[in-house]
């Protein structure tokens, strides 16, 4: 997953707030892996990018953390039942994996 803002691996805040505690959101950006028999205009499979946020309620441990968010074309079933990523430390690198902590537990 690639976040918003500078296009880097970490989060940035974003002007919006969160109706349910008035903390700022964050926002995100998904790149879902391309799929097969669906191309672009240059005739290649093109992953399909997708717009969300990350809800207040995330879960920031060293070992362990939990992006819910939800996305901005998600219908209004889906508002009570947010989608969760998973991130592990050896899933990405150390220093992406910081700068998504702190910006989760800073926002």
């Amino acid at each position: 997953a690639e976040f918003a803002g500078d296009g880097t691996s970490a989060p940035s805040a974003t002007g919006t707030t969160n109706a349910h505690t008035a903390r700022p959101v964050l926002a995100i950006r998904l790149l879902v892996a391309p799929q097969p028999g669906k191309k672009g205009d240059t005739g290649h499979n093109l992953p399909t990018e997708l717009e969300g946020v990350v809800l207040a309620n995330a879960y920031v441990t060293p070992w362990f953390t939990s992006l819910p968010y939800r996305l901005t074309s998600d219908p209004p079933w889906r508002q009570r039942w947010p989608r969760i990523i998973s991130l592990w430390p050896d899933s990405l690198d150390a220093d992406a994996y910081r700068r998504v902590r702190v910006q989760l537990k800073w926002k």
